[in-house]
């Protein structure tokens, strides 16, 4: 959560520290760990299904364009390189 485009979509006072969880449908949401101003840093996301169920589609940021994403096996963990938000959008409005 950070450049432009942060600053234009979150407020300042829209905190969300370590402990704040939020349910969307079948989503929990959970901050594990957030910046001294209340961005969220770590985040752990439970679903209702496996995420193998064919109801999630799973896509990462490639460089240019999204491409399929397999989520690392329970237990695992990945880290995906930050992304360039202006770029993704320009790809994809045009």
């Amino acid at each position: 959560l950070a450049g432009l485009l942060y600053h234009i979509t979150w407020l300042p006072s829209d905190r969300r520290p370590a402990g704040f969880t939020r349910e969307l449908d079948d989503t929990h949401y959970e901050v594990r760990d957030a910046t001294s101003d209340g961005r969220p840093r770590i985040v752990r996301v439970r679903f209702a299904e496996p995420l193998e169920d064919p109801r999630y589609r799973w896509v990462a940021w490639q460089g240019k364009s999204f491409a399929t994403f397999t989520p690392p096996a329970v237990g695992d963990s990945v880290s995906l390189p930050a992304i360039d938000a202006k770029q993704v959008l320009s790809s994809i409005v045009r």
